[in-house]
């Protein structure tokens, strides 16, 4: 058993650098450097250090400042007790001193040459970058910073890695000759891609490494010029002119972490031809800083589809691609909060340094929108962004007053108290809030909804030049407004703070095309949210006009301007139906169901530029959206009434046909050329627009219907041929008499729903899961199942004539459970031997199935 250090530090210690005092211990300690890496690995939860490493902290003054927690550990499990404590000081006040560029009783080191010198000013930003307070903030990124986790992508063990691995990997390249120079991190708006980038170069300031840290939006062509040697070197400089200053240097590795891969400015040919030039020419130039002997390692992080176009582009195969977990260490499945928990719940440490940080008191209990249990706000949660927004709104708005509660009450009594538009609306009075201008908040608020309608008519809420923003606004005061942000001379700016605030929206300056700045809102639901505030505006103005001429006249433009192109995706549609919550108090003087009228009559082409087909899908769009915004009011009517709206309605002469009227053929998109999961190549609001409607003898045949959730419809007699539903979800669904002829259904999701006397011929039904749902007196003829689930679905009466079943399954819940009362004739079973266990043997008749025969003589 080793026996405890009972040697002091040396009574000179401050006149040691950091080698010569670590020497001086390990030489008093007696270990070698495997020895040494062996009892450290105790105090690094597991990680060895190498012994290239140990001998840096010998020989190179390289200070080991990711492992001091650990270090300081074993100090004070080797040292004696009352000795440890001077150990302990004695490496800070060496380390310090070092870091600040000086010894005690020491001369100055002779200059070092220029390049090293830009690395140590460059250095020097970056740690003020990561430890300075923010802008309109009382702390700094390093107080709030929480080690989000990351999976490595394409790989069969999904086993959660933090950052220090990832800064092993730039460590191990340094030591020996590494596969890997490319290392790439995805991540979602607000994900913490900015925090993870910026923590990961303040900790390799710390290496004998050049960081060079770099904000994509940022970018530029100026070379790095030193006139003032205690001039910080920011990230105002080319790229170019950084990596040429590495080559002369006297470091043999650098690490370039450019954090916004999706923030580089395009050219004539789009961004990602600029992003192609750009790791093109990075390859080169890690090829010539291999022939010189050095290691350059590029770090990126961007958005996904971004990360994934240059893991494609990299020719060396020297790559890995990480993505970084959600919040509460959940597993993010194509933007969506998934259910699969691969890492820890770092909720907990994210509360503790926020209400530290902001100086509030320390509160043990968690609001509940950052506890899994609560479903309303779970995507909140997940986002460090979207949850800072969260707490410091709450907290300022509702946590002034003195304080009779605990922080997370005032939390869950503004989470509680709205939905989510009402807090997305807070957050952009906090935003009003912050930016130094003249404008009061409701025209602020216009300038930015024009914005989300420039990126909403350009595209799934992507950048678009300043000047399309402008050719969106209508009325002389928000022009005003917009020209009084002055953005066009703050290109690249963010408009509050640094990017832990960058929640709003971002510029971006094209040196080929610089009279176009571009603006992109850096959260796309931030955008969604105000595209549907500014159509409900629009809306409510239009209908307030019905009976008046002249007024109408206008309103009717302002709404064809408005709606004439837009993705109708079921983001913006959640919105709307929270807005139309929100508002519909506000309509009950109002006759909103004139919409339908409106509709009946037809929205002329007057409106819009020319006659062509063009001009056709402009009002099918324009009538498309009126209809849609009246049924998320129509909804929240049957749920404060239980009333639905009849179809046809002797009312407004609404029917079917003028339903139909606007809705676009649509076509089939494959993915990657499979037929098993097609979809729409249009999104549309129809599959939502049927939520809350009674239809009776109609007729929706050849419809289509794509991601969208169906709540409480009726449909009584009605005609569904050839109709194709992707991704839908219904609930609480009533379909009487209904006939399904060949009709496709691809991940149909039905909950509750009753289907009586139905009748389906001929159709397919793919991924779809029928849950606690009643079908009675129904036939089923020559349809196709595959991986169809029927979950607690009670049959009664129902028959299943040559269809085909493959890998479905009809689960029971308990032996209590009624027995599937299903008759199966002359149907094929396939994968299904398990399955069919839970099927009376004499409900299934004369199948052609062998494996089923077999089973039934083995019995």
């Amino acid at each position: 058993m080793r026996k405890p250090i009972n040697v002091p530090p040396p009574p000179q210690f401050a006149s040691f650098s950091p080698s010569e005092l670590f020497r001086f211990f390990f030489q008093i300690g007696h270990w070698t450097e495997e020895s040494f890496s062996d009892e450290f690995q105790a105090y690094t939860r597991g990680k060895l250090v190498s012994t290239v490493s140990i001998n840096k902290w010998k020989n190179k003054d390289v200070i080991p400042t990711r492992y001091s927690g650990p270090f300081f550990k074993l100090i004070e499990n080797v040292v004696e007790a009352d000795l440890a404590k001077d150990w302990v000081a004695a490496f800070e006040t060496v380390w310090a001193l070092h870091s600040a560029g000086r010894t005690q009783n020491k001369p100055q080191p002779a200059p070092a040459p220029l390049s090293d010198t830009i690395c140590f000013q460059h250095r020097k930003w970056i740690r003020g970058l990561y430890s300075e307070t923010l802008t309109r903030e009382p702390f700094a990124p390093s107080d709030i910073y929480v080690p989000l986790q990351l999976i490595e992508c394409g790989q069969a063990d999904y086993t959660p890695k933090d950052i220090e691995d990832v800064i092993d990997l730039v460590i191990s390249t340094e030591e020996r000759s590494s596969e890997t120079d490319w290392i790439l991190i995805s991540g979602g708006p607000g994900s913490g891609k900015s925090m993870t980038a910026i923590h990961l170069a303040n900790a390799l300031c710390e290496e004998d490494i050049f960081p060079i840290y770099l904000r994509g939006s940022r970018l530029s062509n100026i070379d790095i010029d030193i006139t003032d040697p205690e001039k910080l070197i920011a990230d105002a400089f080319s790229m170019g002119s950084f990596l040429k200053h590495f080559r002369a240097s006297s470091l043999k590795t650098a690490c370039l972490i450019l954090d916004g891969l999706d923030e580089i400015s395009g050219t004539s040919h789009g961004p990602l031809n600029a992003l192609n030039q750009l790791i093109s020419s990075l390859e080169k130039e890690q090829t010539v800083c291999a022939a010189h002997d050095k290691n350059l390692i590029v770090f990126a992080l961007g958005r996904d589809s971004h990360i994934q176009f240059a893991s494609n582009q990299i020719t060396s195969g020297r790559s890995k691609h990480f993505e970084l977990l959600s919040l509460d260490g959940r597993f993010r499945n194509d933007g969506l909060h998934s259910e699969i928990i691969l890492g820890e719940d770092l909720r907990p440490m994210w509360w503790r340094k926020y209400l530290t940080a902001t100086g509030r008191p320390i509160d043990p209990s968690l609001p509940d929108f950052l506890t899994t249990d609560y479903d309303d706000f779970s995507e909140f949660g997940s986002d460090p962004l979207l949850t800072y927004l969260i707490c410091r709104t709450a907290l300022e708005n509702f946590g002034n007053t003195p304080r009779e509660k605990l922080p997370h009450e005032w939390v869950n009594e503004f989470t509680y108290a709205s939905n989510k538009n009402a807090i997305y609306g807070m957050i952009v009075q906090r935003l009003a809030d912050d930016i130094e201008h003249s404008l009061d908040s409701n025209r602020f608020l216009s300038v930015l909804q024009h914005m989300a309608l420039a990126t909403w008519h350009a595209g799934g809420g992507r950048s678009v030049p300043l000047k399309s923003v402008y050719d969106r606004i209508e009325d002389q005061e928000t022009k005003l407004a917009f020209q009084s942000l002055n953005l066009s001379n703050n290109a690249g700016l963010m408009p509050a703070g640094a990017s832990i605030t960058a929640f709003y929206y971002r510029l971006s300056h094209d040196e080929q095309r610089s009279a176009e700045i571009a603006i992109e809102f850096t959260h796309k639901t931030f955008s969604e949210y105000l595209v549907s505030t500014l159509i409900f505006d629009r809306f409510t103005r239009l209908i307030c006009a019905v009976d008046k001429p002249e007024d109408f006249e206008s309103a009717l433009r302002s709404w064809a301007a408005l709606s004439y192109k837009g993705e109708h995706g079921p983001n913006l549609a959640d919105f709307c139906q929270k807005e139309a919550t929100r508002r519909y108090d506000s309509f009950s003087n109002i006759d909103w169901d004139a919409a339908l009228e409106i509709i009946r009559k037809g929205i002329k082409g007057i409106y819009f530029e020319g006659l062509d087909s063009n001009s056709i899908s402009q009002m099918q769009n324009a009538s498309g959206l009126l209809y849609f915004i009246w049924s998320c009011l129509n909804l929240e009517r049957q749920k404060r009434t239980k009333e639905h709206f009849a179809i046809p309605s002797k009312m407004s002469g609404f029917d079917t046909a003028d339903l139909k009227s606007f809705q676009r053929p649509n076509t089939l998109k494959f993915q990657l050329g499979s037929l098993i999961e097609p979809s729409l190549t249009q999104q549309t609001f129809l599959t939502h627009s049927l939520s809350a409607i009674h239809f009776k003898s109609a007729d929706m045949s050849q419809l289509s219907f794509s991601i969208g959730h169906i709540e409480s419809p009726i449909c009584e007699d009605s005609n569904f041929a050839m109709t194709h539903w992707s991704h839908v979800k219904v609930t609480k669904g009533n379909f009487i008499r209904s006939v399904f002829q060949q009709a496709i259904f691809h991940q149909w999701r039905v909950l509750e729903s009753r289907f009586s006397d139905c009748f389906f011929q001929g159709s397919k039904f793919q991924g779809v899961v029928f849950s606690e749902c009643e079908l009675t007196d129904s036939s089923f003829s020559q349809c196709h199942f595959s991986d169809v689930e029927f979950l607690s679905a009670h049959m009664e009466n129902v028959v299943f004539d040559r269809c085909v079943f493959a890998h479905c399954s009809f689960p029971r819940d308990n032996e209590t459970t009624p027995e599937i009362g299903a008759q199966f004739r002359h149907c094929t079973f396939l994968g299904m031997e398990t399955a069919l266990g839970n099927i009376p043997n004499d409900n299934i008749q004369n199948t052609i199935s062998q494996n089923i025969t077999q089973i039934r003589q083995s019995s």
